[in-house]
């Protein structure tokens, strides 16, 4: 019994310890200026997904992707087949590797030119591309 009355007088006085240290630790954090919180400049919103029959093991995805001005993501591939379109603005493409064929937005009804691209290329898409 007297074992375990003072395992627990140490952990009443490690607990009670942490508290009055974790108060103090709190309080001076509270002293500094807090960070400025920003917002991010890319964000993305999953709109759907699926396994389709069609192609098994493989999946489909739609989302939508965000850049704010000055926004972007660091240079990486994807495996399969992407569609982008760009809804406002521009975005700044460049192909790492293989080719991507771009397709340009139509004009009064006319579909707009096809563009193929190579590793190393880059194109801006504006809105309807």
């Amino acid at each position: 019994m007297k074992r375990y009355h003072m395992v627990s007088t140490f952990v009443i006085a490690f607990a009670l310890a942490a508290l009055l240290g974790g108060g103090y630790l709190t309080g001076r954090a509270q002293d500094a200026t807090p960070a400025a919180v920003t917002a991010p400049l890319v964000s993305g919103q999953v709109l759907g997904s699926g396994l389709p029959d069609a192609a098994p093991g493989e999946a489909l995805g739609l989302r939508r992707t965000i850049f704010e001005p000055d926004g972007s993501v660091p240079l990486h591939m994807h495996p399969g087949a992407l569609v982008l379109y760009v809804e406002s603005g521009e975005l700044t493409y460049t192909v790492l590797e293989g080719n991507v064929q771009i397709q340009r937005v139509a004009t009064a009804g006319t579909p707009g030119p096809t563009e193929e691209l190579g590793p190393g290329d880059e194109t801006v898409l504006r809105a309807g591309d």
